[in-house]
This record gives C-alpha cells, sequence and structure tokens, in this order.
C-alpha cells in the first residue's frame, strides 16, 4: 500500500510541476525534477520491472 502512496504523490506532484512550468511559476529545477521522475515512470513501463531493481542490477554488474 506505502509504494502506491508513493507513486500517487509523485505522479500528483510532477503533473503540478509540469502544469506549472506551463504558466510559468516553476524554476527549472522543478522542471527538470519533473522531467526526472517521468524518465522514471517511462523506464518502469517499457521494462515492467521497478526502478529501484534495475538500478540493484545495474549497481551488481558495475560494482560486483
Amino acid at each position: 500500500m506505502q509504494p502506491q502512496i508513493v507513486r500517487a504523490t509523485g505522479d500528483l506532484t510532477a503533473w503540478g510541476a509540469l502544469i506549472g512550468w506551463f504558466v510559468g511559476v516553476l524554476p527549472s529545477i522543478a522542471t527538470g525534477l519533473t522531467a526526472l521522475w517521468f524518465g522514471i515512470l517511462i523506464t518502469e513501463k517499457l521494462t515492467g520491472k521497478p526502478f529501484h531493481e534495475l538500478v540493484r542490477c545495474a549497481w551488481r554488474k558495475l560494482f560486483g
């Protein structure tokens, strides 16, 4: 249940930041974080795996 709450909060925050950027009220840092969040979501959709598992797998490949 908790990961769904975190995901929903992240999604709402990202959408709000994107809309705020279009309106011109948010700085570029918020826009960058929004782009990062959507990048994570797209990666999860394409691979079918949670992002933390992808990071853990990449970490093990790089650092043993």
